[in-house]
């Protein structure tokens, strides 16, 4: 059997370089590992920092009572008038109460132009009536003249002219005329008594008179 010393030496020499290696190696990235470790946490540690005075974290408890006020706030938003309802309603308020006075007084014209035209109708016909009254009257008047002018005349003729019969006929004439108005005046009169007394009923002023 035969020893090779170069080969003997080699493999001697080989776990001791790996061993070697190792520790030399290890220490480095044990370095490394510890420094990055210290970089995250110190980082973190500013992240949190800035965030916590950058913007709020919210919890369950703040949302829960913001979706409350919500709702409360709509309500209250609804049940508050708009400011220009009040002035409508304003406004509605006076055109009624102003169409209700024109109405009031619309009726009011008209109720006064149909007693007007009722009070003027009482009041033609008794002037109407009077009227053919005081005709009749001074038809009455002009017969009895007539009458008596006829008279006199016969008797200055001493019953020549006219003569008898038409002195006669003439006087018998003249009377049923005046009859005939006298007739008519007092026809006249029932009706201007009916008349004034249904003016007075329909409240006529002066019907009366």
């Amino acid at each position: 059997m035969s020893l090779d010393p170069a080969g003997t030496a080699r493999r001697l020499c080989l776990p001791a370089l790996l061993v070697l290696a190792t520790g030399v190696f290890a220490q480095p990235l044990s370095d490394q590992s510890q420094s990055l470790g210290e970089v995250a946490r110190q980082h973190r540690a500013e992240r949190q920092q800035s965030g916590s005075s950058a913007r709020k974290i919210y919890t369950n408890e703040d949302l829960g009572a913001a979706a409350e006020a919500a709702p409360a706030k709509d309500a209250e938003d609804a049940e508050e008038p708009s400011p220009a309802e009040p002035a409508a309603s304003t406004t509605k308020a006076a055109e009624g109460s102003a169409n209700g006075k024109d109405e009031t007084a619309k009726k009011e014209a008209e109720l006064q132009k149909r007693t007007l035209d009722i009070n003027q109708r009482y009041t033609d016909k008794i002037l109407g009536i009077r009227a053919q009254i005081a005709t009749a009257k001074q038809e009455v008047e002009r017969l009895q003249h007539d009458q008596i002018e006829s008279t006199n005349q016969f008797r200055s003729t001493n019953g020549v002219s006219p003569s008898v019969y038409e002195y006669q006929e003439q006087q018998r004439q003249f009377q049923q005329q005046i009859e005939t108005q006298r007739n008519l005046i007092a026809t006249l009169g029932a009706q201007l008594e009916d008349a004034q007394e249904a003016a007075r009923h329909a409240g006529v002023a002066h019907a009366g008179e």
